[in-house]
């Protein structure tokens, strides 16, 4: 009986965590917003990166992020740990040295999606995290 509950938790595990990949691709179908911002991607990746890590990561909620230095591009994800659902994504892309556009993607019952494109638009443009919206 203990090795076919074993053998259950990692059909489950596994089954989550090869959907993770198609759940993103699902969101990134359809954008939820984006904007444009006079700030380097790296700048606009760490000030996003930091903002949704502090006012994101708490109990099973996790924030990941990859920046992509060679095509000048970077990724946001902010998803349920113990189900491998991602809820918020967020594209940073450069469009010149000094001017980047971020695609927003939400994928939550109980997030005002403008609040959060406004949050992250002010985030992205230095404005202090304060993590109400």
């Amino acid at each position: 009986m203990y090795k076919f509950k074993i053998m259950l938790v990692l059909l489950i595990l596994s089954l989550i965590v090869g959907c993770a990949p198609s759940i993103i691709q699902e969101m990134r179908e359809q954008p939820d917003g984006d904007f444009v911002v006079n700030y380097n991607y790296q700048v606009v990746y760490r000030r996003l990166f930091e903002a949704q890590r502090k006012c994101y990561r708490r109990g099973d909620r996790g924030v990941r992020g990859q920046l992509y230095n060679d095509i000048q591009e970077g990724e946001i994800s902010v998803s349920l740990l113990s189900q491998g659902w991602y809820f918020l994504y967020t594209d940073i892309k450069a469009l010149s040295e000094s001017t980047t556009r971020v695609v927003v993607y939400c994928k939550e019952w109980n997030i005002a999606r403008e609040s959060v494109l406004s949050m992250l638009e002010l985030w992205a443009n230095g404005k202090e995290c304060d993590c109400k919206g």
